[in-house]
């Protein structure tokens, strides 16, 4: 039985950011299939249109910012499994946001391939438990 590449939601307004975290999902190209969006909106859009596996987003957006824009995403989609991937390195932000329905919250400072891989693993594996 062939598997099935996970369906990853970047959502990231900063275009340097995107293809830094779209590079380190890249080298696991055949595990991942990643779409990436810059808006709130075209998030939510694509969120109605398409399935996705788990969501890569930054809070603070364009046309969003904050624990909004993880509780307008969370309700519309209340069961994918959210990664942020944030800037701000506030461990009461961290907090918050794993309070309100994020499964894991990621500094984008201290980001690497390894760390983004395991913790996208670990939201798929517990979304099948």
């Amino acid at each position: 039985m062939e598997n099935k590449a996970i369906t990853v939601l970047l959502v990231e307004d900063n275009p340097g950011d995107a293809i830094i975290i779209g590079a380190l999902l890249r080298t696991k190209e055949e595990l991942f299939r990643v779409t990436h969006v810059s808006t709130l909106a075209s998030a939510l859009e694509r969120l109605r249109t398409h399935e996705v596996d788990v969501i890569l987003l930054d809070l603070r957006l364009a046309d969003s910012t904050g624990l909004e824009t993880l509780t307008r995403i969370r309700a519309e989609v209340p069961t994918t499994p959210i990664i942020i991937i944030s800037g701000a390195t506030d461990k009461e932000i961290a907090v918050r946001a794993l309070l309100q329905g994020a499964q894991n919250f990621l500094p984008k400072e201290f980001l690497d391939e390894h760390q983004l891989i395991r913790a996208i693993e670990r939201v798929i594996a517990a979304t099948m438990n």
